[in-house]
């Protein structure tokens, strides 16, 4: 009986995966595409505090719909993006939070 009941957490531990989310804190463009380029799904991804001006991020990526990839500011309404700043999102389970856009430029 006590090797059936091994056996049987076995199976059920074997068909169990396992996500290791991470927190990425990024100052810059080339930090965000680094850990976009990197993420995989229940990551979250970070702005640094402060003012990012005429910066365009593409979030590219695909979550899942239980673990999906998070980018948000580091503290809400830390984290403003201005002038021809833009935010381009593309792929599945992505999700975004706490991002101020403010002073915006048309172009």
């Amino acid at each position: 009986m006590k090797i059936k009941s091994f056996i049987y957490i076995l199976i059920l531990l074997a068909n169990v995966s396992v996500v290791s989310a991470t927190i990425t804190v990024v100052e810059d463009k080339s930090g965000f595409d680094a850990a976009v380029s990197s993420a995989s799904p229940g990551d979250t991804i970070k702005l640094k505090n402060g003012t990012w001006t005429n910066t365009t991020l593409g979030f590219y990526a695909n979550g899942t719909e239980s673990n999906p990839i998070v980018v948000t500011a580091q503290t809400a309404g830390e984290v403003i993006l201005t002038g021809t700043s833009r935010l381009e999102i593309y792929g599945k389970h992505l999700e975004v939070h706490n991002l101020d856009f403010k002073n915006g430029a048309l172009s």
